[in-house]
Parts: C-alpha cells; sequence; structure tokens
C-alpha cells in the first residue's frame, strides 16, 4: 500500500513539471544518445580527433629516419608534410602532387634514380609513407645544395620549382630583390608558404616530437655537386613540371 503511495506521489511530482523542463530533459538525453553514437562511430578511427599536427607527428618515426639519412632538418621536414598534405598519406593535389610531401611523379622518379631505386609508380608514392619521405628529403637535401642551404630559396623551389624560381632571380637580380619585392606586394602565395612552412618548423621543433632540438643534423651543405654536372651522380635533375 506505502508503495503504491509513493508511485502515485512521484507521478503527481513529474506533471507538475513545467513543460520546459521537460523540453530540456529530452534534449539532454537526445545529445546523450548523439554523442554515443560518434564515440561508437569514431572509436576505431583515433585520428579523426586528431589535429593536422598530431596526424603529422604519427610519421616522425619515418620522417627522422629519412632526415638523417638526407641529413635534412626533420622538424623542417615535418613543416613541410603539415603544409603539404596535413599528414594524410593518400593526398593528391589538383596539379598531381602525390603523397604525404606532396611530390611530381618525374622528381620521385628522378631522385629515385639518384638512390639507385627501383622507378616508383604514382601509387607507390601513394602506398608508401617511407618511400614518399625519403625521396622528398633527398629532394629537399638537394636543393639545400643547390641553394647553399638557404631556407627560404629552397622552400619556394620546392613550392613553386627550381626552373620558376631561377626566373624571378634573374628578372630580380636575386633572391633577395624578388623577396622584397614579393612582400612589399603583400599578394604572394609563395611567400605565404615559406613563412608558413617557417612558422610549422618552429612549432614542431617546440613541441620536440618529430626530433628534438638537440638531436637535429647539419643542414646539407654546398658541395661540388651544387649544379648537375657529368661528374655528378645520376642524371640531370628532373625539375618539377610546375616550374
Amino acid at each position: 500500500m506505502a508503495r503504491k503511495k509513493k508511485s502515485s506521489q512521484r507521478r503527481r511530482r513529474s506533471k507538475r513539471r513545467p513543460p520546459w523542463v521537460r523540453s530540456l530533459l529530452g534534449l539532454a538525453a537526445l545529445a546523450l544518445v548523439v554523442a554515443g553514437f560518434f564515440l561508437w562511430k569514431y572509436s576505431k578511427r583515433p585520428s579523426a580527433w586528431m589535429s593536422d599536427v598530431e596526424r603529422v607527428e604519427t610519421h616522425a618515426a619515418l620522417i627522422r629516419q629519412a632526415a638523417m639519412e638526407a641529413r635534412v632538418d626533420p622538424n623542417l621536414m615535418a613543416g613541410i608534410m603539415l603544409a603539404e598534405s596535413s599528414g594524410l598519406v593518400g593526398a593528391v593535389s589538383p596539379v598531381g602532387a602525390l603523397g604525404l610531401f606532396q611530390l611530381q611523379l618525374a622528381t620521385a622518379q628522378e631522385r629515385a634514380r639518384v638512390l639507385r631505386l627501383p622507378e616508383p609508380s604514382r601509387e607507390d608514392l601513394l602506398r608508401d609513407p617511407a618511400l614518399n619521405a625519403r625521396l622528398a628529403a633527398h629532394y629537399l637535401a638537394w636543393l639545400a645544395r643547390r641553394y647553399s642551404g638557404q631556407v627560404e630559396p629552397m622552400l619556394v623551389a620546392y613550392n613553386a620549382g627550381p626552373g620558376r624560381l631561377g626566373g624571378w632571380i634573374k628578372q630580380h637580380g636575386s633572391f633577395e630583390a624578388w623577396k622584397a619585392e614579393r612582400l612589399a606586394a603583400g599578394n604572394s602565395d609563395v611567400m605565404r608558404y615559406v613563412q608558413k612552412v617557417k612558422r610549422y618548423r618552429k612549432e614542431f621543433r617546440s613541441r620536440g616530437i618529430v626530433a628534438p632540438e638537440y638531436d637535429l643534423p647539419r643542414l646539407a651543405q654546398p658541395d661540388s655537386h651544387s649544379e648537375w654536372s657529368p661528374a655528378s651522380i645520376g642524371p640531370p635533375p628532373v625539375h618539377d613540371p610546375r616550374s
């Protein structure tokens, strides 16, 4: 009897709740259901919750390995990866650049020949992140030798192609003159790319996950192979088709 009385009292209290309270409780219940659904949906895909920086850092081991082999800054490589693909292995650009480091197929194949590796296919660059990173690191090392280890010309050439950069330098008389003109104009996508990668490198360096600052290799230095000659290893570089 007492149990029935308590039950009837609870029903009366429930009926006395204002409509807005019942609506709020309903919305809260719906929110919990929706949250539970998304937690279930993405539980097997943790990368869906990652930031782009964190996604790049999941490739830290292959970045370090490629960078150490080619003797380039792994944090600079991480910055390039973030700018180019956000760490997505299968990324393809509208102009056909492929994979983590958005390599043009011709550039990747030329680097592979220099390294005496099998010529990679488009599919290789999209499915093999370690190969993509290794070829990109050696291309960056070649750019470092070509531009005496100066990071800004290296990044301009990586983004726009060495041929285009050579034309701009010839037109303006020097890289610094071209850079000053572009910064003054304030509308250079290439210089925005350069500043972005430098900012990303600083961020990766401060986080210390890709490579601690004390463990950084020296950038490749100029040598007798800064420009291709018959004495250099491999055939002359095949420049980016965008150049």
